[in-house]
């Protein structure tokens, strides 16, 4: 994949972005970078094909050919919050996590502060085991919006971090009650039966959740923690 800088300029004509958009909604992501390539193609450097093929790269895992689009993406729209959420998002995802945090401040300074943003935030410092910044964050969000479940989730992984259990114990428990059963939420739970001793319980969704992300290292590491205690 050519970064947008070695593109030559052709004539412009209108990028096909519903096409797109609708591949992108369908998961037909191969589909989606074939069309954008396309479009590449046919309207050359368009602006308004940077950030949708920084998205497309980013959701298919291929985080480090993303950040190109999508710095190219900020320069062009400098007011486009979603283009400063997704370049946050590849470098949170590259490990470059005060990078992340700066973009994540651009998008903060552009545009209303929502819970899913400080989630992000309080995500990407979690990333980095910088529970206390991550939780600076959160408290924000919560102010917000209490029931906001992202800010929630990863406010208890923050706090599973600063290793207060009870707390974390609150707000797991509470969204589990709900009805929530994200990837992020199940992982915080499982920390928390294995802190508290439960530890059949806790190597039974761990390896439930390993089934469906068999090569998430925070899992196997969990795993790891548990076996032991059964063993």
């Amino acid at each position: 994949m050519q970064p947008p800088n070695a593109l030559h300029s052709q004539p412009h004509t209108t990028p096909d972005r519903a096409a797109l958009r609708a591949l992108v909604r369908a998961g037909d992501l191969a589909g989606a970078l074939l069309l954008a390539q396309s479009e590449m193609g046919r309207c050359g450097k368009a602006p308004e094909l940077l950030r949708p093929m920084g998205e497309i790269l980013l959701r298919l895992g291929r985080h480090a050919e993303a950040l190109p689009w999508l710095e190219e993406a900020c320069a062009a729209h400098p007011d486009d919050l979603d283009a400063w959420n997704q370049r946050a998002l590849a470098l949170s995802r590259l490990l470059r996590h005060a990078e992340a945090h700066q973009a994540y401040l651009q998008a903060l300074h552009r545009g209303p502060r929502v819970p899913a943003l400080l989630a992000n935030i309080g995500a990407n410092w979690n990333k980095a085991e910088r529970f206390v910044e991550a939780e600076h964050w959160l408290r924000q969000g919560v102010a917000l919006d209490a029931n906001a479940a992202d800010v929630q989730t990863n406010l208890a992984c923050a706090l599973i971090g600063q290793d207060r259990m009870a707390e974390a114990r609150v707000v797991v428990t509470a969204l589990l009650q709900q009805g929530h059963r994200g990837m992020e939420l199940l992982q915080a739970h499982a920390a928390l039966l294995q802190a508290e001793g439960q530890q059949t319980e806790a190597e039974a969704l761990v390896r439930q959740l390993l089934a469906h992300q068999p090569h998430n290292h925070r899992l196997r590491l969990l795993l790891s923690m548990v076996l032991p205690y059964i063993w």
